[in-house]
């Protein structure tokens, strides 16, 4: 996935400030990007493994979605998607 990363600082910015903080959650940030899929709901993310880093999801709805995640500016920041496998 290409990542955009003044967009990354932008959202940084904004979750800073209090707004979005969702982007702070490994599993609403994978679900928001599973939920393209109709069948994916909430409850059927969950997290897989997670350090202060790096973090997996697992989506399950059509097909099964392991979400990777990072933090990529700050230890404490939001969480991004940076693969999706699908099986």
């Amino acid at each position: 996935m290409e990542i955009d990363m003044a967009k990354e600082r932008d959202l940084q910015a904004a979750v800073s400030q209090g707004h979005q903080p969702w982007r702070l959650d490994p599993v609403d940030v994978a679900f928001s990007e599973a939920a393209n899929d109709p069948k994916v709901t909430y409850e059927s993310c969950s997290l897989v493994n997670q350090n202060p880093l790096d973090a997996e999801v697992k989506c399950t709805g059509t097909h099964i979605y392991f979400i990777q995640l990072k933090r990529l500016l700050t230890p404490d920041g939001i969480w991004t998607v940076i693969s999706i496998r699908v099986e």
